[in-house]
């Protein structure tokens, strides 16, 4: 769900190549390093430690919920330029769309240098549609092309407070002949605040594998289940704003990395580059169904609900048929 991608060259450079617009203008809006915040989370949620305490299924189920507001609030925190400001990166426009890219330094992380990134742009479409079609397309190829596996391992019960959660298990072949990427995420979505979250934890359904090998990957290519993966922590949110009727702010926010295999600059290059192209294919699709008149948003019957139920579709039209 909203991964990024290693740079398909290594010395790929979105500052350089994906600028656009007056340079003059875009130095103006460069903050100086020091006044950047220094960005943090919640740590990761042990459902071993959960499960291995036998607690009854109110306190299990309360810690969980503990933790999805928690995680909102950061999220709330992390999407707000004025609460987090980031340094000014790079923006791409095309036509009337127009993509803000924006990075700041991680407190707390395993490699040292490693940056989040957070996305911004504004569609002139309704939020809440925008928002629904995101959470339906959130496992599909439109955006992660990349995924060949996606299971739900545990559905979280939310009392009612959010539309739906549930810890997911996703796999990635990221480098051919190499290395298959995972991500096992506490995965929910909040109605009341438009957010998507999808944050790294720990599962007994799947416990973290050896680091591959070449031969692994080569193995592993055969086979939908590889025995060992590169397993990737992961903190994304993904927001949508309104600013009006038919007009609407959408946000991402992401940390990833890849185990040290990349440096922390190609790093931050990979996941600039997937939110560029990740919000320009969005802003495509939310025309096209604008245009088309697809049932999506609010008053349709599957508003918001669980895109893994009842089981993962990867195709665009399985979920929103038509598209």
């Amino acid at each position: 769900m909203g991964i990024c991608r290693v740079p398909e060259e290594p010395g790929f450079d979105p500052v350089e190549k994906r600028t656009s617009g007056d340079d003059e203008d875009q130095k103006s809006t460069t903050m100086p390093y020091s006044s950047i915040s220094l960005v943090s989370w919640p740590n990761a949620l042990d459902f071993n430690k959960l499960k291995s305490e036998e607690t009854d299924g109110k306190d299990y189920a309360g810690v969980c919920l503990h933790y999805m507001l928690n995680m909102v609030q950061a999220g709330l925190r992390l999407t707000d330029a004025e609460i987090t400001p980031m340094e000014y990166l790079t923006s791409l426009t095309r036509g009337s769309l127009t993509i803000q890219a924006e990075k700041a330094p991680v407190v707390g992380v395993p490699f040292p240098g490693l940056e989040c990134v957070r996305h911004t742009a504004e569609f002139d479409v309704d939020a809440k549609t925008l928002f629904d079609m995101y959470v339906r397309l959130s496992y599909t190829e439109a955006i992660d092309s990349y995924t060949y596996l996606v299971e739900m391992l545990e559905e979280i019960d939310t009392a009612g407070k959010f539309s739906w959660a549930h810890v997911a298990y996703t796999a990635d072949k990221i480098i051919p002949l190499f290395a298959h990427r995972d991500f096992v995420t506490f995965d929910f979505v909040d109605e009341e605040n438009l957010i998507l979250v999808s944050r790294s934890c720990l599962h007994p359904g799947r416990p973290q594998t050896p680091v591959p090998t070449c031969l692994h990957g080569l193995i592993g290519t055969c086979s939908k289940r590889p025995s060992r993966t590169l397993r990737s922590p992961l903190c994304y949110f993904l927001r949508v704003v309104p600013l009006g009727e038919n007009k609407c702010r959408i946000l991402q926010f992401q940390y990833s990395d890849l185990g040290g295999i990349f440096s922390p600059t190609e790093q931050t290059k990979g996941v600039v580059k997937f939110g560029l192209d990740n919000l320009e294919r969005l802003y495509h699709l939310a025309q096209k169904i604008q245009s088309s008149g697809l049932k999506v948003g609010p008053k349709t019957p599957d508003y918001l609900s669980n895109p893994l139920l009842p089981k993962w579709r990867q195709a665009v039209d399985e979920m929103i048929p038509g598209l």
